[in-house]
């Protein structure tokens, strides 16, 4: 599962450091993004998404909701796989 949800998460990683708008917080939510790409654990993954979520506000529309959404499912498992480490 968590390969998928790394393919995932790298996949949305990618399509915002494409973003073409350049204002308000975005510049660092894409810096973020950039270093997720690097990213190959879900440790990792679990502590770099707040810090990309946290900056997203001027991404906008239908395409930003439904990648925020994702964004917000795949911390939701990072966090119960990265539990499942400290058991």
């Amino acid at each position: 599962m968590s390969e998928s949800l790394l393919k995932e998460f790298h996949r949305i990683c990618y399509k915002i450091t494409s973003i073409e708008k350049d204002t308000g917080l975005l510049p660092y939510a894409k810096s973020y993004a950039n270093v997720g790409l690097g990213l190959t654990t879900m440790l990792e993954v679990e502590s770099q998404i707040p810090y990309i979520q946290g900056n997203l506000k001027e991404w906008t529309g239908e395409e930003a909701r439904t990648e925020k959404a994702k964004l917000k499912e795949i911390h939701k498992a990072a966090k119960k796989e990265v539990a499942k480490l400290w058991e």
